[in-house]
């Protein structure tokens, strides 16, 4: 839908449009720039597309005030969607006009002026960019990075003295001694002799120098004893500290923080805070490229619910002993490194060819190639059988979505994501799908109550089919002396008595909801939502009550639930009146005096 005839320049109709794009764009990278005109050209082209229903004469100079209406961005929308693009396309032109139409306002070139910010639902652009890890996959994620971390910890342990071994005999010597029957460099041990007293344990690159003065030695590793690389891992070495190995620790730490891959690239060394001036709690302060300012990430806030601290207290450990390792790591070499990069965190000693040995830090080319060696190497595949694209962005929705399943404070998970209002963090939670699913049995679960009003409605239900049925508070019950799972792993539940637990009634499969139980349910479902905003998402067992809450909205709607939409409506109305009925004091909100 392009028409390459169209001026794009400024010194056409749409020099105030192209000075728009053309001035944000330079807040930004170069490759970025690049990105911001290339939606500029489309629009331009959306414009003469559209010029009648504009309202814009194609002589005419094209006026931000005048022309750019409060629709502008569901029009582009549209005009996107019936073109031949990609989704990824579609979806990412559209976010970059409406970022062009935040900054007009904010930067005063229209007034006046309320734009309605059109969405494109994308969830994935086949690279595995978006989308949070299922949890088959992070478990693979894992699985690998413990089998390197094995290494690693040998080659921690290694430095800075390597304890011998003591096996074999000088090879050459004995090649001197038996000739032929020598095993020589064919032997293992023999190797590991040469590396000891040889080299005196001094792990050597495969450069020139170093095979013109150890030929035999190198030559003999490399076709008989599975390469350089394998040689020192076995003996707990390296003679690179490569992207291999801190790429490993790159992809822990941004497990661990959810930090942006540009701002794990840029972290220093004395990023790492055991106490922040303000909170007194350790923080990471860090770069934030976008906005050219920079950001920190608290760690091990307190908090009353002891279950969420011991969880902080473990997690701020493990990235301790990352940064730790990194720091350890990086110190034989950090004094090569050029200056603008010595104080970087994550350095590495180039293993190329043309860059051997070279100091270098990380880039997002370099991570790509480094995570397609991983995925080769450990034969890392999903569900279906596709290779796992291991993405450092992808990691980032992995964390929060982690901590939103947990039920942290939105407020917290706004400060953890650095965004800078709770909006933008609920945006995000939307824009990357990392909404709590419900689970499998909750699912089961609704279909039972569906099914149950169907049958009722169109009077298949047969009261005699239960022997007995029991009253609750929200629901009736088909068997009180088998409660859920919930319960049963409760430490005071005891089996042969009646549950008492009316709270998990929503997890059990013995569970009937009629509409005579849907107003309490739905006072109920207010009483939970308000309180978690009160006590900002900090209840005992908040990750139950976020399940619950996830249950009832699904009862909310008639083609879940198996209820008429005028009895929801009428018992969401009904919910009002009993809301004071407060049952469960873990969701008591204080009135206001």
């Amino acid at each position: 839908m392009e028409n390459s005839k169209i001026d794009y320049t400024a010194e056409g109709k749409f020099t105030r449009v192209y000075d728009l794009f053309d001035s944000y764009s330079k807040l930004h990278r170069k490759r970025m720039r690049k990105k911001y005109m290339t939606v500029f050209r489309s629009f331009v082209d959306f414009v003469k597309f559209h010029s009648t229903e504009l309202g814009y004469n194609s002589s005419d100079e094209f006026e931000l005030q005048l022309h750019l209406n409060e629709h502008i961005s569901i029009q582009f929308k549209e005009y996107l969607l019936k073109s031949k693009l990609k989704d990824k396309t579609c979806y990412t032109k559209l976010n970059v006009l409406n970022t062009i139409l935040k900054y007009a306002v904010n930067s005063g070139s229209v007034s006046n002026k309320s734009f309605i910010y059109a969405v494109i639902n994308y969830s994935d652009d086949g690279k595995g960019r978006i989308l949070p890890y299922s949890d088959f996959e992070y478990e693979k994620i894992n699985e690998f990075l413990l089998l390197e971390r094995i290494f690693i910890n040998r080659l921690l342990k290694n430095i800075p003295t390597y304890i011998k071994r003591n096996v074999g005999v000088c090879p050459v010597e004995e090649k001197a001694k038996f000739g032929k029957k020598a095993r020589g460099f064919g032997s293992i041990e023999n190797c590991i002799y040469y590396f000891e007293n040889t080299l005196n344990c001094i792990p050597l690159g495969s450069t020139q120098e170093n095979k013109k003065l150890h030929p035999t030695f190198l030559n003999s590793i490399s076709n008989m004893h599975g390469g350089l690389d394998q040689f020192y891992r076995r003996l707990g070495v390296t003679h690179l500290v490569d992207e291999k190995i801190v790429g490993v620790l790159l992809m822990e730490f941004a497990i661990l923080t959810g930090l942006n891959p540009c701002s794990l690239y840029s972290l220093k060394i004395d990023c790492l805070q055991d106490k922040n001036q303000l909170t007194g709690s350790p923080a990471i302060q860090f770069e934030k490229l976008r906005s050219k300012g920079s950001g920190t990430l608290y760690l091990n806030q307190k908090d009353d619910n002891l279950a969420v601290s011991d969880l902080k207290q473990k997690e701020y450990a493990s990235i301790k002993r990352i940064f730790n390792d990194v720091i350890k790591l990086t110190s034989t070499f950090r004094g090569k490194a050029r200056p603008n990069e010595r104080d970087l965190l994550f350095i590495y000693e180039s293993s190329g060819p043309s860059t051997y040995s070279e100091v270098r830090g990380f880039d997002d080319k370099k991570f790509w190639a480094l995570t397609s060696y991983f995925v080769k190497k450990h034969k890392l595949l999903n569900e279906k059988g596709d290779k796992i694209k291991l993405n450092l962005v992808r990691f980032r929705t992995t964390h929060l979505n982690k901590l939103f399943i947990e039920g942290r404070d939105i407020c917290e998970i706004q400060t953890r994501a650095n965004h800078s209002s709770i909006q933008q963090t609920v945006n995000y939670k939307h824009r990357h799908n990392i909404e709590p699913k419900l689970i499998d049995d909750d699912t089961k679960l609704l279909t039972n109550i569906y099914k149950f009003n169907v049958e009722l409605k169109s009077n298949n239900y047969d009261p005699n089919s239960k022997n007995e049925v029991y009253e609750s508070v929200y629901c009736n019950c088909k068997n009180i002396y088998d409660p859920p799972d919930e319960v049963k792993k409760l430490k005071v539940y005891k089996e042969g008595q009646p549950c008492t637990w009316f709270n998990m009634c929503f997890f059990c499969k013995n569970l009937i909801i009629t509409k005579l139980h849907l107003p309490r349910i739905f006072a109920y479902y207010y009483q939970i939502t308000n309180s978690q905003a009160f006590l900002k998402g900090e209840l005992p067992n908040n990750h139950l009550y976020r399940r619950i809450v996830s249950i009832i909205e699904s009862i909310m709607e008639p083609s879940q639930s198996g209820f008429d939409k005028e009895v929801i409506d009428d018992a969401l109305s009904k919910a009002k009146v009993v809301y004071s009925d407060q049952i469960d004091q873990n969701v008591y909100v204080p009135s206001k005096l």
